[in-house]
């Protein structure tokens, strides 16, 4: 049982990590010795099965997700009726405003869950970008964080990003700090039974729960949907549109090409399109 606890654990995402913590410190690296190495193929052989990852959330599930937020505070603002009913309806709407400013900021900026939940008002700054000829003026969202998971000195990291014209989590941002009214504090916070606002953000373990709950309001299958979830999706999306791998590290914080194919979805149509091709050359 330990032996396949540890070959699961060396084929996860966390295995690298155990050999770079070795090399960052200077210790010689376990997983480079090749009696520990020779051991472990050969459990692998023996014992070794198929990693889990999580679903990649597609740009399609994304939009999906956003048009039922966007339903949801609509029909909220509706609603008229007694104290109590007012309140439950000033929840839903604060429940669907913050949950797409979440899926919007997670997915495009492919952040980590402790890296949504440790996003603070202090740290997002909105400005004007410069115009292109000919087009009227973007807002900008830059956001930064002191530390991340592979920020190893802790300097901190920035990323900007101008207003989409669909799916944009400037704007969503911007709806959910209007409704917070706050100009300062954790981005990402609980919210009360009567819709009060907490002061503490939402806990990265309470991530995926949460995330689960507004896909299945959404009308979509939770299947293995996680926080890791929108970080893929993003990968993937950009790589199906011909994005660089290095372009991706550097957005997505990837420390070697190994950690990015991971999260790259093996392309399952290769066959078909060998096909398509053939058959199109044919035709011609």
């Amino acid at each position: 049982m330990r032996i396949i606890k540890l070959v699961k654990f060396v084929g996860s995402s966390s295995g690298p990590l155990l050999g770079s913590w070795h090399r960052d410190y200077d210790f010689p690296d376990p997983t480079r010795d090749k009696n520990v190495r020779a051991i472990l193929k050969g459990a692998r052989s023996e014992y070794g099965t198929q990693p889990k990852q999580a679903q990649s959330l597609s740009i399609e599930t994304l939009k999906r997700v956003v048009e039922y937020c966007d339903w949801e505070i609509t029909e909220a603002a509706k609603i008229e009726g007694n104290r109590s009913e007012l309140r439950e309806a000033r929840k839903r709407q604060l429940v669907a405003i913050r949950d797409k400013a979440f899926f919007l900021t997670g997915f495009w900026f492919a952040f980590r869950s402790d890296e949504l939940v440790r996003l603070t008002f202090e740290n997002i700054k909105f400005s004007m970008a410069e115009p292109k000829p000919g087009q009227a003026p973007k807002r900008r969202m830059e956001l930064y964080l002191q530390t991340s998971k592979t920020d190893r000195e802790s300097t901190g990291r920035s990323w900007q990003l101008e207003e989409l014209p669909h799916l944009c989590p400037v704007n969503a941002m911007l709806d959910w700090q209007s409704a917070r009214m706050v100009e300062n504090g954790p981005v990402f916070v609980k919210i009360g039974r009567w819709g009060n606002l907490g002061d503490s953000a939402i806990h990265h373990n309470r991530v995926s729960e949460m995330m689960r709950v507004t896909l299945k309001k959404a009308g979509i299958e939770e299947g293995s949907f996680s926080s890791h979830s929108l970080r893929r999706g993003f990968a993937n999306f950009a790589k199906s549109l011909d994005a660089s791998t290095k372009d991706l590290m550097d957005w997505v914080q990837w420390s070697d090409e190994r950690s990015a194919n991971r999260y790259l979805d093996t392309s399952k149509s290769l066959p078909m399109k060998l096909l398509g091709e053939r058959i199109t050359q044919d035709k011609s």
